[in-house]
């Protein structure tokens, strides 16, 4: 490996391969204490990463505007906790995230002439 970046493109089964084998060394010839204190040492580093990845990916969020809050009075008075009201929602996401939805009804309007186009196929 040239960097930590080759570690995400390793194959997943590999990559969990490889997490067994360090484990079962990082393990070798220490106590049953020794062991647990390692194994939460190693989880709070996790925690740190994750928790930093979480912030970075909710700034991120905010900053492109596709951040709803589904537990504000605004969202939950729109349906039923129920029964959700999806078409209600549909349009607030859309209202929300304008450029991203354009695309998306584009990509609808292609597919559906696709599919024209291979039904007419079909039929002769």
């Amino acid at each position: 490996m040239n960097s930590i970046k080759d570690l995400f493109n390793i194959n997943p089964k590999y990559s969990t391969i490889l997490a067994d084998i360090v484990g079962l060394i990082l393990i070798d010839n220490l106590s049953s204490l020794e062991q647990d204190m390692l194994g939460n040492w190693i989880m709070l580093i996790a925690q740190n990463i994750i928790t930093n990845a979480n912030s970075q990916y909710l700034i991120e969020s905010k900053a492109i505007g596709n951040n709803i809050n589904l537990n504000s009075k605004e969202t939950k008075s729109i349906y039923n906790p129920i029964i959700y009201n999806k078409e209600r929602l549909k349009q607030i996401m859309k209202e929300i995230n304008k450029d991203k939805y354009v695309d998306l009804d584009k990509l609808n309007n292609v597919l559906d002439e696709l599919k024209e186009k291979i039904n007419k196929i079909k039929i002769d």
